[in-house]
């Protein structure tokens, strides 16, 4: 799948909810089709004004995908993306700001690379894939619950960055057994499930 940086001219920035059928639309050039008032799952996306189209939450999940191309105008890879697919590696580009909830959740990612843009990452984001190792960038403020459990991650190093780091992050890797591989500076905020 190669996602557009513009759609009818505006750049894609969100990468959320039912996309797939966004984008139908826009391909069968439906004429009923409103850009002022889009409403997917009674949400309400108002884009009139805006710089940008979001995509709507659960974009390409369950397509069986194995690559992806995001481009760059994307700031924020939106709830349940990319979740169960069959990827096993992606490029998150530097314009990522926030990945949100089981963005790549039930996957096969062996590796990923968190750019130094990501600050947030949300609950259950790469839950559930095949990861070993993860290096978490400096410009992380926020680890949710469950982003990174049922992998094989053994080692982990947290940024003096992180001020919020959820106890079950990576609950169900071998690291939660090992906690001399698990480090997290004095200032983070560690138990807070």
């Amino acid at each position: 799948v190669i996602i557009p940086s513009t759609i009818q001219g505006y750049p894609v920035t969100v990468i959320g909810n039912s996309a797939t059928s966004f984008i139908q639309q826009l391909n069968n050039k439906q004429s009923n089709l409103n850009f002022n008032n889009l409403n997917y799952y009674n949400k309400k996306y108002d884009l009139e004004g805006m710089l940008a189209v979001p995509l709507p939450t659960g974009s390409f999940q369950y397509k069986y995908l194995t690559s992806v191309i995001i481009p760059d105008s994307v700031t924020t890879i939106g709830d349940s993306a990319f979740k169960s697919n069959q990827l096993t590696s992606v490029v998150i580009p530097d314009s990522v700001t926030s990945i949100e909830m089981y963005a790549f959740a039930s996957n096969k990612l062996t590796s990923v690379t968190i750019p130094n843009s990501v600050t947030t990452i949300e609950y259950s984001a790469f839950y559930d894939n095949q990861l070993t190792s993860v290096t978490i960038p400096n410009s992380v403020r926020i680890i949710y619950g469950y982003s990174f459990r049922n992998n094989n991650i053994t080692e982990v190093t947290i940024p003096d960055t992180v001020e919020i780091l959820s106890c079950d992050a990576f609950d169900g890797d071998t690291i939660i057994h090992k906690s001399d591989s698990l480090v997290c500076n004095s200032s983070c905020e560690y138990n807070i499930c």
